[in-house]
C-alpha cells in the first residue's frame, strides 16, 4: 500500500464522497486527510464493495457536473461569464461528465435496422445472400437420362 493510510469504511466514504463531487480529489486530499489516489486504486483492486462504490460514485460524479453545466449557463445568460469562457467551461464539463457517466452522458452507438431485432435481421440477410451465392456457383453434376439411340 502506499502511504500509511490503512482501509477503513469511514475513510473509504470520504473518499467516495470526494470523488462523486466536481472537486478535484487532488485539491482536497490533504485538508480532508485522504490518502493519495494510487493508495484509492489499491483499495479498489482489493475491496470489491469498495470497487463497486467507487463506479456509482462515479455515475453520481457525472450529474454532479452536468448540475455545474447550469450553473455556468445561468452566469452566462446573466452576463456575468464572457461566452468565450463559458463556451471552454461547458466544452471541459461535457466531456468530464461523459467520461464519470457514459450510460447516461456519453455517446450513443446505435446499430440501424429493425427495432427489435437489429443485428439478428442483417445476420439473417447474410446468411440468406451467402446462400444464394453458393448455389449460383453450384454445378449440378448429377447424372441425367439420355437418349443414346441415335449412337447406335
Amino acid at each position: 500500500m502506499h502511504g500509511n493510510f490503512l482501509y477503513t469504511p469511514e475513510l473509504a466514504q470520504k473518499v467516495i464522497d470526494v470523488l462523486s463531487s466536481d472537486t478535484r480529489y487532488d485539491d482536497v486530499k490533504e485538508q480532508l486527510g485522504l490518502p493519495a489516489l494510487r493508495t484509492v486504486y489499491d483499495w479498489v483492486d482489493n475491496f470489491p464493495d469498495f470497487a463497486a462504490n467507487i463506479t456509482r460514485a462515479r455515475a453520481v460524479q457525472g450529474h454532479n457536473i452536468v448540475e455545474k453545466l447550469k450553473e455556468i449557463e445561468k452566469k452566462l445568460e446573466q452576463q456575468r461569464l464572457p461566452s468565450d469562457v463559458a463556451r471552454v467551461l461547458i466544452n471541459s464539463k461535457q466531456w468530464r461528465a461523459s467520461k464519470a457517466n457514459p450510460k447516461a452522458y456519453g455517446d450513443k452507438m446505435t446499430v440501424a435496422g429493425d427495432s427489435e431485432n437489429p443485428v439478428m435481421l442483417l445476420a439473417t440477410r447474410l446468411d440468406e445472400a451467402i446462400a444464394r451465392k453458393r448455389q449460383d456457383k453450384l454445378l449440378d453434376v448429377t447424372p441425367k437420362e439420355r437418349d443414346f439411340s441415335d449412337l447406335c
